[in-house]
């Protein structure tokens, strides 16, 4: 069968359906993003308010991603 991946999520048919990236990733992609955005010299610490922003964005990214996957699981791609 067919494994689709996408930036986010990816899904595989064969396996558990769609597959959602923890926190943890999720954060270091933030981390990645705003080092791009700001330069090497951003201090990306957890205390620093840098650091709690990218937290702040990684879990509303895991909660956005959380309800897709709940939408996506309600629908039977069989039909």
């Amino acid at each position: 069968m067919a494994k689709t991946e996408s930036t986010l999520m990816n899904y595989d048919d064969k396996l558990r359906g769609l597959i959602v990236p923890d926190v943890s990733t999720l954060r270091d992609d933030v981390r990645k993003e705003a080092k791009e955005a700001f330069g090497d010299e951003l201090s990306v610490d957890d205390e620093t308010p840098q650091g709690r922003l990218i937290e702040s964005f990684a879990l509303l990214r895991t909660a956005v991603l959380g309800l897709n996957a709940d939408t996506a699981n309600q629908i039977n791609i069989n039909l």
